[in-house]
């Protein structure tokens, strides 16, 4: 119970914008730039064979309300496009 309580009170302060840890939002992202995403995320999944596009199921809907959610911030899906590409060099693409 007191490791759950140190826990809570530490992750309050970075919440608040105290501690050490520092919180700098960016603006959350375009439409255009969310669509490219997902246009990537399912080109890496199919290449990758994560996603069958003869049987996709609900994988991708499922991501976008996942996602959207989330209110991504434009530098998060920065991030996200540099794993996906990182995934592509990897993978000789």
């Amino acid at each position: 119970m007191l490791c759950y309580e140190l826990r809570r009170a530490a992750f309050q302060n970075i919440l608040k914008g105290e501690g050490n840890a520092k919180t700098v939002a960016s603006s959350i992202a375009p439409d255009e730039d969310i669509e490219r995403f997902y246009a990537h995320l399912e080109s890496v999944m199919t290449v990758t064979g994560f996603l069958d596009p003869a049987h996709p199921r609900r994988l991708m809907p499922k991501l976008r309300r996942f996602f959207s959610r989330a209110r991504v911030e434009r530098d998060e899906i920065n991030i996200l496009r540099g794993i996906l590409d990182a995934v592509e060099k990897k993978i000789g693409r």
